[in-house]
Order: C-alpha cells, then structure tokens, then sequence
C-alpha cells in the first residue's frame, strides 16, 4: 500500500509539521515483520537548508529521524495500528550527508509488538546511488488510553 502523507491536515503523525518529512510510505507485511520503504526529495528552496549550512546545505539529521518517525506512523496508521509514538532511539549514526539533489530512501523493517506494546524498528536510510545516509534503531510503543 502505498499513501501519500497530508500535512494540511490536523494529523496526529506530523509532529513536526509543517515539515512533510515524506513524500510517499509503502508497507507490506512478512513472516511477522512490517516493511516500511518511504522517500523525501532533497531540495536547495526547503526553508529550513537555507541556515544548514550556509552555502553548503545539507538536510539536518534531526529531519532524517522526523522522516523515519513519519514514515513509521503513517504505515501503522494506514494498519488501524494508532496510539504509537518514537519513545526510543537506540541508535543513530550518520555515515553520509544527504544533499539537495538526493532522495532520501527509508526501508524499515518493524518487529511485532512485545508485551509492552513496544515495537522495535531498524532502518536504513538511504541518499543518491544508495549511498548509505544512516542507520537507526528506534522504539515505538503505544501510548496507553485514558481510563
């Protein structure tokens, strides 16, 4: 399935809006895990590249992680799997910049909640040629409903 992400819309999903952190989510379902692939065009007029860095723009690794984050919620969100938020990052580390021109390529791999209603996300965030941008393990768990 395939959604493009709207964030004119009061949304939940887009924490950092107005910043569309995806262009596009696909998710399919596998042997218990959920296969999340999103991409961002990477552009030069994006407000926010203007400042990072002047003359020498690259997209905040800040934004790389709201790209997975909306990536992840839309895909759930899309499954009537709703209440989930980034809770956790394990671990970040960016290995190449990503550069205006690029497109960010996300594929996640979401493991089944455990008893908690935490689930565990690994991905690969990807620029041009897939040049490797980072890699990030991540948890979202399910806020707990008001009694």
């Amino acid at each position: 399935m395939t959604h493009q992400p709207d964030t004119a819309s009061a949304d939940p999903r887009m924490g950092a809006a107005p910043l569309r952190a995806v262009d596009d989510v696909a998710h399919t379902e596998a042997h218990g895990h959920l296969t999340v692939r999103a991409t961002k065009e990477i552009t030069a007029t994006d407000p926010y590249m203007a400042g990072h860095f002047p003359g020498e723009p690259v997209y905040p690794g800040i934004f790389a992680v709201e790209s997975l984050r909306q990536a992840v919620l839309t895909a759930l969100s899309e499954r009537d799997e709703h209440g989930f938020e980034l809770t956790a990052l394990r671990s970040v580390r960016f290995t190449s910049p990503l550069l205006p021109g690029d497109t960010l390529r996300i594929e996640a791999t979401l493991d089944a909640p455990d008893p908690t209603g935490t689930r565990r996300v690994s991905a690969r965030l990807l620029a041009a040629d897939d040049r490797p941008a980072a890699r990030i393990s991540a948890d979202f768990t399910r806020e707990a409903a008001d009694d």
